[in-house]
């Protein structure tokens, strides 16, 4: 991925040194943005291929699909391993829950999902 960023920056700045207008770097940016969708999370949002969706689980660095990963395949001692690197804080309760569930502990799932917002997630 680091490659397709040295592309676009030499890209970047061969427009500039052969005086094209502005419009074009625009162009150039939309579509490596289309690029990057395509190729690393077209697949994954709407892709069908399972194997390829745990894979971007389980390599990924948010912490929030590390640890639904391995609330799902993996032992739940990695998963509070990884529920305590989350940061944001709804994210860290709607894991909490999910842990919580997991584990029978339903008073304390309980708790947590009095002190949320209405959202979709409270709901299910």
């Amino acid at each position: 991925m680091i490659w397709a960023f040295i592309i676009l920056f030499l890209a970047a700045v061969a427009i500039g040194a052969i005086g094209a207008p502005p419009w074009g770097l625009s162009i150039l940016i939309f579509l490596f943005l289309v690029y990057l969708f395509m190729f690393y999370y077209y697949q994954v949002l709407y892709g069908k291929n399972v194997d390829k969706i745990k894979n971007y689980l389980r390599k990924s660095k948010i912490p929030f699909y590390r640890f639904t990963y391995q609330l799902l395949y993996s032992n739940e001692a990695e998963a509070e391993k990884t529920l305590k690197r989350i940061k944001q804080k709804t994210a860290k309760n709607q894991a909490s829950v999910m842990l919580f569930t997991k584990q029978k502990r339903y008073k304390e799932a309980k708790v947590l999902l009095s002190e949320m917002k209405d959202n979709k997630f409270k709901c299910y």
